[in-house]
């Protein structure tokens, strides 16, 4: 296998989901004001952020 020619790894971005419901916005709000983001979605990975 030659590595050097497979294709370099890209950051692939999802489509935002919104957060449903006060419990999922509150914890979108506190994640996007810790982590200094504009928004935080209901599916986005915590450790891609």
């Amino acid at each position: 296998l030659d590595k050097r020619a497979l294709p370099k790894p890209g950051v692939v971005k999802q489509r935002y989901t919104a957060p449903v419901g006060e419990i999922e916005e509150k914890l979108a709000a506190v994640w996007a004001d810790v982590l200094k983001l504009e928004q935080v979605g209901s599916t986005d990975n915590f450790f891609e952020l």
